[in-house]
């Protein structure tokens, strides 16, 4: 069955007219039929949270003509027309839903059941504009205010329901359309059709066309009810009222009426009156997406959900990167991504109107891996520098190129590295620089730009090899005309001193020196050097000469040996030492005498390897007495093994060493001129001093000043 096109319709009524009488007829014999049990004829609709129910026009179970009020009483109630009674025809795939005859009526004798095939309205040429939902199959046309219609809802559980009306118009009314529902008696007050919800037909060749807006309209109700109606579970009975309706609008001829077509009512648990546009679509992921500088990613399936403000309307998706058009595939339910790479999801709602297009992107990485482990060349090293290299391999867009390398040390690390490169493409080879001879373990974390990363390590060994020779100690302070044995010693790569005692000729200034390399200073006082010669290279020590008191003190455990001609100190508390000199501790340091030897490697000579620290039990001062006068003061800070130190010394008040220790320069030294006027020369930490320690100190007499 079918209806006529707008445009045919006044003829129409010239034939329902005479009609009007033998429909009558015949509705009063339907209704006294249905009198007796009028339950017996409701299509009843099971509704629940997780199953709206779509009440489409089909099964109206009652209803009222208001040009025709006695009638209607008479009947029952019921409608006093019937018009176009037939089976139903709803989109492939849906079915009817009801399986029995249309029954509606207007107080016009036009509120007709059009009959639409597959999904559009018969008589009409509307090519290629689907209907959006199932319940679209049916619509009425043309009531009038004061009609109503009623239907049983049969709620299977509990809750709180929204009721949406589905509608569409052609031209659209001149005036507004108001209507209010009610269950069991209890009324959603009056609810307008929103003007947006009102999109209009207009002529075009070959007949009306969908304007780019759409012509699908929608209302929530209740309007003054917003959490909807609470329903308990059993029987309810929705009625629907026409509080005012417009009439006709111009058409495609002058004669013919305006219209709204209404198609369903839907009723759905909870629901937010939707007013408006239409919203865009929201997208969830499970598991969540993480954050990274380069965008959301997972390191695996995603499954995405989509979900949209108004309950109803239809969401388009695609994810391929296109836009979504009303075309595009149907979104049901919760889909999965697994490819590796970037995924584009784009989403659109339709209802009415078109949403705004949603988009959303996120990667699916995997973590790199190795392609060729980590290496290095040479291994073992004999000499301050190695090559590192690794290799690693993306599955994600870019490849290898995206990929940065890493280097870090792992474990106990003999002494400090340094890398030519690092955090970067480029890293994946890299120079490795020591400071000190041991064994090290490196790591390298290939990373791509996720953050996801693998690693490889390789241990290297670095050997100790003569490559050169010292003098030692590297200073020594002296009087004129005294003497001072120097030693030389074999160093290694690093310059610190190795075990074996190369073969060196001796030289000097400022005075003589023997094959066994004893200095002789001559009576000239000032700065002078030694040095050692050997086939490996040649080394040299600086030679204070004063033509006055000169003293060098080391720092020291009590069983070390002493070193060279240096004078002792071990932390004792200040006293005659029998050498013709007072000095000592204002408090007992012996125990926090150290000798690094073994434990770092790295110091030049037996001075820079032992040390007092000063400030484990508060500031502690070292005093040695002095004839009163001018003097220059050398002190050397340091610790061959740790760094975590800010050294600060100070001789008189005046401030000698000043400075913080790394990995790559462990000590720190000065040098500065004081005067004494009390016998005694004081040595203590300075303000700002952390961890402060003492190795050695050199005393002279000015002139003779250090440049």
């Amino acid at each position: 069955m079918s209806i006529a096109p707008p445009i045919a319709l006044a003829q129409q009524r010239t034939t329902a007219a005479r009609s009007r009488r033998r429909a009558a007829l015949f509705a009063m014999l339907i209704a006294l039929l249905m009198a007796g049990s009028p339950a017996a004829h409701a299509a009843s609709f099971d509704v629940s949270p997780t199953s709206p129910a779509i009440i489409p026009f089909s099964s109206v179970i009652g209803g009222s003509d208001a040009g025709n009020n006695a009638k209607n009483n008479a009947n029952g109630g019921y409608f006093s027309e019937f018009d176009n009674i037939g089976q139903f025809n709803y989109p492939a795939g849906h079915g009817n839903q009801l399986g029995n005859t249309a029954m509606v009526n207007d107080s016009t004798n036009y509120f007709d059941n059009v009959t639409w095939q597959g999904g559009q309205p018969a008589g009409l040429s509307l090519t290629g504009v689907p209907a959006p939902d199932p319940g679209c199959g049916d619509a009425a046309w043309w009531p009038a205010t004061g009609d109503w219609v009623s239907y049983q809802l049969n709620v299977t559980t509990a809750g709180t329901y929204t009721v949406l009306t589905r509608f569409s118009t052609a031209w659209g009314p001149t005036g507004t359309v108001t209507y209010h529902m009610t269950i069991d008696g209890v009324s959603s007050g009056p609810v307008t059709m929103r003007p947006d919800d009102i999109a209009y037909w207009t002529p075009g060749a070959g007949g009306f066309q969908r304007p780019i807006d759409g012509w699908w309209g929608h209302n929530y109700v209740p309007g003054t009810m917003p959490t909807g109606w609470s329903l308990a579970v059993g029987p309810h009975v929705l009625k629907v009222f026409i509080d005012s309706w417009p009439g006709s609008a111009p058409g495609p001829s002058s004669s013919g009426p305006g219209d709204i077509w209404l198609h369903y009512f839907k009723v759905f648990a909870g629901g937010t009156p939707v007013s408006g546009p239409v919203p865009a679509p929201t997208f969830s992921f499970s598991p969540s997406l993480a954050s990274t500088a380069n965008g959301p990613m997972a390191t695996g399936p995603v499954t995405v959900t989509i979900a949209d403000g108004d309950p109803t309307a239809v969401i388009h998706v695609t994810t391929d990167g296109s836009t979504p058009t009303a075309s595009s595939p149907t979104y049901t339910a919760p889909f999965t991504i697994s490819a590796l790479g970037a995924a584009t999801i784009k989403a659109l709602a339709i209802d009415g109107t078109d949403s705004p297009v949603a988009t959303t992107t996120f990667t699916i990485a995997s973590p790199p891996t190795v392609a060729t482990a980590a290496s290095a060349a040479p291994n073992p090293v004999t000499g301050t520098t190695t090559v590192l290299s690794a290799l690693g391999a993306s599955t994600g867009a870019g490849g290898e190129p995206t990929l940065t390398y890493t280097w870090s040390t792992t474990g106990s690390t003999p002494a400090a590295v340094r890398f030519s490169a690092n955090g970067s493409n480029a890293a994946k080879s890299v120079t490795a620089t020591f400071t000190g001879a041991g064994t090290y373990t490196f790591q390298v974390a290939i990373a791509d730009p996720f953050g996801l990363a693998v690693t490889s390590s390789v241990s290297v060994v670095v050997d100790r090899t003569v490559t050169g020779v010292a003098v030692v100690p590297r200073t020594a302070w002296i009087s004129a005309g005294s003497s001072f044995t120097f030693t030389a010693a074999a160093v290694d790569q690093f310059g610190a001193a190795i075990s074996g005692t190369p073969t060196v000729t001796w030289s000097a200034t400022g005075g003589t020196i023997s094959a066994g390399g004893v200095y002789t200073a001559g009576n000239a006082a000032g700065t002078f050097s030694v040095t050692a010669a050997s086939s490996t290279g040649s080394g040299s020590a600086i030679v204070v000469v004063t033509a006055g008191f000169a003293v060098s003190i080391t720092f020291q455990p009590a069983q070390t040996p002493p070193f060279g001609n240096f004078l002792v100190d071990n932390g004792a508390l200040f006293g005659d030492r029998g050498n013709g000199l007072s000095y000592g501790w204002d408090q007992d340091l012996s125990t926090w005498a150290r000798e690094r030897q073994g434990k770092g490697g790295t110091a030049p000579d037996a001075g820079h390897d032992r040390l007092i620290y000063l400030q484990r039990a508060g500031n502690a001062v070292f005093r040695i007495t002095v004839p009163n006068g001018t003097y220059s003061v050398h002190i050397i800070s340091g610790d061959a093994t740790y760094s975590g130190s800010v050294f600060k010394m100070s001789a008189q008040g005046v401030l000698v060493v000043d400075g913080t220790p790394t990995p790559a320069n462990r000590w720190i030294e000065g040098t500065q001129t004081v005067t004494v006027t009390d016998g005694t020369l004081a040595v203590t930490s300075a303000t700002g001093a952390q961890n402060n320690k003492i190795c050695q100190l050199d005393i002279a007499v000015v002139p003779a000043a250090v440049n």
